[in-house]
């Protein structure tokens, strides 16, 4: 628009040689002014964007690392605590829930044996089987030193127990050497309890599994027990 103004300015003759060299100076300047405004406020702007974007993600990574356990990468109890209450919520639409708890047989034998530097790799080895086992639509959490727990949601009492089952063929199956096992290889007992959540607390879940875990354990270890099934009123 500027440059059809001058070009008719210039033809018409209505300004002289100087003052028309006066505006058209003006203007250019003032378009490189502009130009420049602009190039440098959208830098600013792509700049803050970039480190909102960066902070956003730090968050983000710190968030995700606040909930998992440095040993083995697993899931820790702070996460447990929101899941459950995902689970648990009045919105959440899943009918029955199973809950897996395993320890890991004689492991104190193992640390005095082994040490702690094996002790720690056998428990990454056994969590790594124990994820690629149950897959990614379940939840597996450290629940506290050699233990371990698995949610199944949607699973039934017996869904999950053929699932204990494979974890508990997958740890026995690693061949993990341990001298002072029943067994000569590093093993696990587990626990089974299923609840519907409309009907019991996660807490109460998982004191059964652990019930049924400590039955495991009473019964020679390297073994799955399911705990009995709640008497349910009409």
């Amino acid at each position: 628009m500027c440059l059809s103004h001058l070009s008719a300015a210039y033809l018409t003759g209505a300004f002289d040689a100087v003052t028309f060299g006066g505006i058209v100076t003006f203007y250019l300047m003032l378009s490189i002014f502009l130009a420049a405004a602009a190039y440098f406020l959208e830098r600013t702007d792509r700049r803050n964007f970039l480190n909102q974007l960066r902070a956003a993600l730090l968050y983000r990574q710190l968030e995700v690392n606040s909930e998992r356990d440095e040993l083995t990468g697993l899931l820790n109890r702070r996460s447990l605590a929101r899941i459950g209450r995902e689970s648990w919520s009045a919105e959440a639409e899943t009918p029955v829930v199973s809950a897996i708890l395993l320890d890991i047989d004689h492991f104190k034998r193992f640390n005095d044996l082994y040490g702690h530097i094996d002790g720690d790799a056998c428990i990454r080895t056994v969590s790594q089987h124990i994820c690629a086992t149950v897959g990614k639509a379940n939840c597996v959490f450290r629940f506290g030193g050699e233990e371990i727990l698995v949610l199944l949601p949607g699973q039934t009492s017996l869904q999950a127990l053929a699932t204990a089952e494979k974890i508990r063929r997958a740890v026995e199956g690693l061949a993990i050497p341990h001298g002072k096992s029943d067994h000569g290889v590093v093993t696990a007992s587990l626990g089974v309890a299923s609840a519907m959540p409309a009907q019991m607390a996660i807490e109460k879940l998982l004191q059964r599994a652990d019930e049924a875990l400590y039955e495991a354990k009473h019964r020679g270890r390297n073994t799955v027990v399911i705990a009995e099934e709640p008497q349910i009123a009409a």
